[in-house]
């Protein structure tokens, strides 16, 4: 069993920050720089290395300009502008992920008035071809990528305002892409999101419906069976999703922003799956790699990992050249769950792999390095 689990997924926030030092609170401020100012109606932004030179570039979304751009990072922080494509109408969302596991950085967007999730296939030399996943979602809001069935290749998820439609497309590893509707009737479905929300290894997605006013997460059962759990239904005009370990507990916990109550609120997460119990669940289930948390991180992160039984194991990280960085784990470790630092104190910003083998089984998730 392969798993690639893919996360990776920056926001800009313009804000001050307290900090609690050893020295007592100190602000850090943030220095404002714009990348492109021309860009008409923007509306989505994503950073990813797309030309694999090991820097951060940006990505984003015009819906007046019906524009998907990249903007080049020379490494000193200089942008330079590259459209991917112009006449994307509405264009609404943007994302970046190796769709067809070549090693570098593909684009997939969502148009609103197209109706179109489309995906842009790098050839390496960050010349883009154009290719339709499916041109008649209506409404076509947003977009995002991973595993969902867990079968080591990338799929896409899509959210649907006039369709009312939270759907994934299913990769067969040839880029041909099968859809499946994971919840109708989500009234104005305007953001879209996959992570391990329970904590039992397999890919659940979550969902943000701005006139029902909901926040829900639908439970895939390993077989992309969904079972709907709502987890706010009166959050007035619920816009965008997000999941992220917030009270590093160990678990993924839920955001949500709301453009009618102007809110930003996270959702408490009660489940730890580093807990004794969960650890106990684990160790009779499977071979797992859990989600890094955080991701995107800073300089640490921590790893989580379950062994059914008693295994000879490695865990290492990799660079996008295949090299190996660091050796996290090598050796022969306890069946149950265990948890490593990683520590990229000294590392270059950019994208890497962590990499668990032993017995047979291989796993394999990204983590994004952004300093």
């Amino acid at each position: 069993m392969k798993k690639d689990n893919r996360y990776c997924m920056c926001y800009i926030l313009t804000i001050f920050l307290v900090v609690n030092t050893q020295f007592g609170f100190a602000q850090i401020n943030f220095t404002e720089h714009t990348i492109g100012d021309d860009f008409s109606y923007a509306q989505s932004v994503y950073a990813a290395d797309i030309d694999g030179d090991g820097d951060i570039d940006v990505l984003g979304a015009a819906s007046e300009a019906d524009d998907i751009a990249w903007w080049e990072n020379d490494g000193d922080q200089n942008f330079s502008r590259h459209t991917i494509a112009s006449n994307f109408d509405g264009a609404k969302s943007v994302y970046a992920e190796d769709i067809d596991g070549d090693g570098d950085m593909d684009v997939i967007g969502a148009a609103y008035f197209d109706h179109d999730i489309t995906w842009w296939e790098n050839n390496g030399e960050q010349e883009f071809t154009e290719h339709t996943i499916d041109g008649f979602f209506d409404g076509a809001a947003s977009v995002y990528a991973t595993d969902v069935d867990d079968d080591g290749d990338v799929d896409v998820l899509g959210a649907a305002q006039n369709a009312r439609e939270i759907t994934w497309w299913e990769n067969d590893g040839e880029q041909n892409f099968t859809e499946h509707t994971i919840a109708e009737n989500f009234y104005n479905a305007n953001s879209v999101y996959a992570t391990d929300v329970d904590g039992d290894g397999d890919m659940d997605v979550l969902g943000a419906a701005t006139v029902a006013d909901e926040i829900t997460w639908w439970e895939n059962n390993g077989e992309q069976d969904f079972t709907e759990h709502s987890i706010s239904n009166d959050f007035f005009g619920a816009h965008g999703v997000y999941a992220a370990d917030i009270d590093s507990d160990g678990d993924m916990d839920v955001l949500g922003s709301a453009q009618y109550a102007n809110e930003i609120t996270w959702w408490e997460n009660d489940l730890n799956p580093f807990s004794i119990e969960e650890s106990d669940r684990l160790k009779s289930v499977c071979f797992m790699l859990n989600p890094a948390y955080p991701n995107p991180f800073n300089s640490t992160t921590t790893i989580g990992y379950a062994l059914p039984f008693t295994s000879n194991i490695t865990l290492n990280l990799y660079n996008l050249s295949g090299h190996r960085v660091e050796m996290l784990v090598n050796g022969r470790m306890q069946a149950g769950v265990h948890r490593v630092m990683l520590d990229a104190v000294d590392m270059a910003s950019g994208l890497y792999f962590i990499k668990l083998e032993g017995d047979g089984e291989s796993i394999s998730q990204k983590v994004m390095l952004v300093k």
